[in-house]
């Protein structure tokens, strides 16, 4: 199994970090979003990562590819009863666009990568509007959390979906205040703690580095 994006990806790390918690061993491939390499193109025809390959499947889109993956080898981070899962599967897709937006297109992006990638000063007033939206994503979470994780008192999509994007938040030096939102600060610490977590960020400091100059 083939891993191809780039790591900072929130995307690419919720797949990396599906395939850790469940020991499926995997290379990674460094590609860019949006690459028009006819290869890349090939397996993501629409030029978004992560893509995917295991042997001749080709896959792009992470959710799909966790679909895949769980069809694969048996259902262990999707809920089988049907709450749970609508729940789980709203979680994901709640990481994957709502805190997208804000966290990555609206402040990781321009004040982290923009500047290095394309020699552009971050639009600092634009950044702002979407720290300001902050406490709307954290306010909402906040009340969800009762406990270790989102849903079925254990580790599914929806933890990985939702906690994936807030590791490039904190690159971007943002978290939730434990004073203000005590639940999310636990939560999202705690899943990050993991090992599986742990192993994807630590992979990421050399291209945070880079980042940094």
């Amino acid at each position: 199994m083939n891993l191809i994006g780039a790591p900072l990806s929130p995307f690419v790390r919720k797949v990396r970090v599906y395939l850790e918690e469940r020991n499926i061993p995997f290379t990674a491939e460094m590609a860019l979003p949006g690459s028009n390499d006819p290869e890349f193109r090939k397996l993501s025809p629409l030029g978004k990562i992560p893509a995917f390959t295991d042997g001749d499947v080709a896959i792009s889109d992470s959710s799909v590819i966790l679909a895949y993956l769980e069809a694969k080898n048996g259902a262990a981070l999707v809920p089988e009863q049907p709450a749970q899962l609508a729940r789980a599967l709203w979680f994901e897709e709640y990481g994957d666009s709502a805190e997208f937006d804000i966290f990555i297109a609206g402040i990781f992006f321009p004040q982290v990568v923009a500047p290095r990638l394309h020699g552009t000063e971050p639009d600092s007033s634009a950044i702002e509007k979407s720290v300001a939206r902050l406490p709307e994503v954290f306010d909402y979470l906040e009340g969800e959390i009762n406990g270790e994780f989102l849903v079925a008192d254990r580790l599914t999509v929806a933890d990985i979906g939702v906690v994936s994007p807030f590791v490039n938040l904190q690159y971007a030096g943002h978290q939730p205040d434990s004073a203000k939102w005590p639940k999310l600060a636990s939560y999202v610490a705690g899943i990050m703690a993991r090992p599986s977590f742990r192993a994807a960020m630590s992979d990421e400091a050399e291209a945070m580095q880079k980042m940094a100059g």
